[in-house]
Order: structure tokens, then sequence, then C-alpha cells
């Protein structure tokens, strides 16, 4: 999912994990005031940032 992709319903979301409407929509509530999600009346929820998690500095691998 990009930035400003729409981002899924409550019900798809409550589906999807298993959690009740309640968990959801705090879930995304928080996501909103983060700024990680916007809402558009009559629209939906947008994604406003990307998540990209980074490593840090990778020194090699080890295999056996």
């Amino acid at each position: 999912m990009g930035i400003g992709e729409l981002f899924p319903t409550d019900k798809e979301l409550m589906k999807a994990y298993g959690v009740s409407s309640t968990t959801v929509r705090r879930s995304v509530d928080e996501m909103v005031r983060e700024g990680w999600l916007e809402r558009k009346p009559g629209k939906g929820t947008f994604i406003k940032k990307q998540y990209v998690e980074t490593l840090g500095k990778l020194t090699g691998f080890l295999t056996r």
C-alpha cells in the first residue's frame, strides 16, 4: 500500500484480523492522530505516510 491509497474499511480489517470493531476504530483513530492515515468524509481513509523499516548497517551474514 502506498501513499494516497485507500486504506481498508473497518469491516475488512475486522474480518482479516479477527478483531472487534472497537479495536479497529481505536487503532485507526490512533494512526490518524499520529499522521499515518487521513480520513476524508464520504470518501474513506487514506494512507498519508508510508512506514519504512531500516536494518541499520548490515555488516555480514553467518551461515552454517
